[in-house]
């Protein structure tokens, strides 16, 4: 009024984060670990990609397909977090398999992937 500003002024952030993706890193409680190698922590850490089962080298504790989970090194420190596909009893026979053997495994066909990318967070 009289040439004054009424309100509040908010800046926006610079990385604004999906809500989806803040529910996943901060809200759920993981129900277990994947161990990666190398080779799947470089591909989910740099260049985007979905966790396959083939970069897994083990399983920790027990849990269902959409419970999150802590993807973590070879050393245990956790780089990301992720809704899997698969059980932790389903996962531990096809830790390191390639995922066209999976459903010969498994006897039924499932994702290609544990963790697709879209229900993934890489930890800062």
């Amino acid at each position: 009024l009289n040439g004054e500003s009424i309100g509040t002024h908010f800046e926006p952030q610079p990385q604004p984060v999906n809500a989806r993706k803040h529910w996943i890193a901060n809200i759920l409680v993981p129900s277990g670990k994947l161990y990666l190698d190398m080779g799947a922590v470089q591909a989910i850490s740099e260049s985007g990609k979905s966790l396959l089962a083939a970069g897994i080298t083990q399983v920790e504790g027990e849990f269902y397909p959409s419970d999150a989970v802590e993807l973590c090194n070879e050393e245990g420190g956790e780089i990301a977090r992720g809704l899997v596909n698969y059980s932790s009893t389903e996962l531990q026979q096809i830790l390191g398999c390639r995922s066209e053997d999976i459903p010969d495994i498994l006897g039924y066909t499932g994702s290609d992937t544990v963790v697709h990318r879209d229900n993934l967070v890489i930890k800062c």
